[in-house]
């Protein structure tokens, strides 16, 4: 328990300096960042017997697929930060990242899938209505055109269907794990969309540039924290 109090500490401690600006240079300040979540969800998923009130077998997080699967999630979150900072929004590999988010998504939704595969189809009807919030939010405020508009629509749009996913799975059955991954999964959501606003919106929103890059990485790393914490449980 002391080990994941440390890194629970140091992770949140390394996002809150790439946030500020301390650590240099940026690429640097991010993927340790990123790397101190994956490590907190790396201990919670291989620490002997686990370090939650349900965790009572050795190994009992490794062996079962639901915690594996949040952990490849947060893995993958992790390229994707790494990616995102080595390739701006103006560079074609800029999608590289958003890919390796997209699967990270893909990862958190089959691990759900593995608690509640029934409750997929009253999130897909429930993320419809976030898409197309985000479709007019997008089609109001953002500058580009195109494939990229699109790609980036359907990524948003799989992002609201795991959001959903997550609080139909809490609702449906209070799964304790949930208690966790449905408000990380909200914040997932309001980080990715003031990222788009920021990246995309143009001069519309040019003096509110900085707020929401800041709004995006803290709803960020503490989606992640969430998610990684949730692992232990």
């Amino acid at each position: 328990m002391t080990v994941f109090i440390v890194l629970l500490i140091l992770s949140l401690s390394l996002a809150a300096l790439y946030v500020a600006g301390v650590i240099k240079p940026p690429l640097l300040a991010k993927t340790l960042a990123s790397l101190a979540f994956v490590a907190l969800g790396a201990y919670s998923l291989f620490a002997p017997g686990g370090i939650g009130p349900l965790s009572t077998q050795i190994g009992w997080h490794l062996s079962h697929p639901f915690y594996v699967r949040l952990f490849c999630g947060l893995v993958a979150g992790a390229l994707g930060d790494v990616l995102l900072e080595l390739f701006d929004s103006k560079n074609k590999l800029f999608f590289l990242g958003v890919g390796a988010f997209f699967i990270g998504h893909v990862l958190y939704v089959a691990a759900f899938s593995y608690i509640d595969h029934s409750a997929a189809w009253i999130a897909l009807l429930c993320a419809f209505p976030v898409a197309a919030v985000l479709t007019v939010l997008s089609a109001r405020l953002l500058t580009f055109e195109g494939p990229r508009r699109l790609i980036l629509l359907c990524y948003m749009f799989a992002l609201s269907f795991m959001c959903a996913y997550a609080w139909t799975i809490l609702i449906r059955g209070g799964n304790t794990p949930f208690l966790l991954i449905a408000p990380g999964a909200t914040l997932f959501l309001v980080s990715d969309t003031t990222l788009g606003l920021q990246l995309f919106a143009g001069d519309r929103l040019a003096q509110h540039r900085r707020l929401l890059g800041t709004i995006c990485l803290i709803t960020y790393y503490l989606a992640q924290n969430l998610i990684a914490v949730s692992v232990s449980i």
